[in-house]
């Protein structure tokens, strides 16, 4: 009899570990969260004093389910930085739902009936990630360069949260860091899926569950730290994102994030 209990809590562990609301796994659906977002607009310098925006997200109301995956409904609020105006009191509803499910977080669509997959916490270093990007049949592909477990030195809740570090494998450049229970540093709870919105540079400035910081953004003006930091993968690609098993002898293909081309 104790064989087979010890059996049947090995097969839930895996389960356990991504269980919404347990303390293995931080969920995005844990009541009361809010994030707050900076968006940088692309404007002519007449108008740099109004390129600035502030939203603040939040979770709330019935549960959705579609495909067994639970999701709350998405309400926002704004404001711009140059009017001094605080946010407004009220908060106003979105098309969209945030769902989550064994670790995987995703966005759901009202308007086009679309789940899009934005983040994926079970992902493993130098494992490729493709984001589908938003309506259209494109996607970028990512690369996994690394993953840890630390405590935020800002979190007030000094919380043990896994860290994911991405590296776009064809825009070297592009890179964004997820974190558990907070998500992008770059398109917060949206995650990569952002990166294609277009018309602003986004910017996660602050997660937060009532009075208690979970994640702050000491560098509000641009990208976090944690982006500066980002391991280089050692792993060999082609232009697909294929894992390579030796260098080619001649052609394209990609190594550290950037492209390396033998004749």
């Amino acid at each position: 009899m104790k064989k087979v209990l010890i059996l049947f809590a090995i097969m839930l562990l895996p389960t356990m570990l991504f269980a919404d609301g347990n303390e293995e796994y931080d969920s995005f659906l844990t009541k009361g969260k809010v994030w707050e977002m900076q968006y940088v607009k692309s404007v002519g310098p007449e108008y740099q004093d109004k390129a600035v925006v502030f939203e603040e997200y939040k979770l709330d109301g019935n549960t959705l389910t579609i495909d067994d995956i639970p999701f709350k409904k998405i309400y926002t609020r704004g404001r711009e930085e140059w009017t001094g105006e605080p946010y407004p009191e009220t908060w106003d509803a979105s098309n969209n739902y945030l769902g989550e499910k064994d670790g995987k977080v995703y966005l759901y669509d009202n308007s086009y009936n679309q789940v899009i997959l934005v983040m994926d916490f079970t992902l493993n270093n130098g494992d490729i990630y493709v984001q589908q990007t938003g309506n259209s049949m494109s996607s970028e592909e990512w690369v996994v360069t690394d993953v840890v477990e630390k405590i935020l030195p800002e979190s007030q809740d000094k919380r043990l949260r896994k860290i994911i570090y991405l590296q776009s494998i064809l825009h070297t450049s592009s890179t964004d860091v997820w974190i558990e229970g907070v998500g992008s540093i770059t398109g917060g709870m949206e995650g990569g899926l952002i990166f294609f919105s277009g018309g602003a540079i986004p910017c996660l400035i602050k997660c937060s569950i009532g009075e208690s910081t979970l994640f702050y953004n000491t560098e509000a003006a641009g990208l976090n730290q944690l982006n500066n930091t980002i391991p280089q993968s050692s792993s060999l690609y082609d232009l697909s994102g294929r894992r390579l098993t030796m260098e080619p002898e001649k052609g394209v293909y990609i190594k550290a994030g950037k492209k390396v081309v033998i004749k």
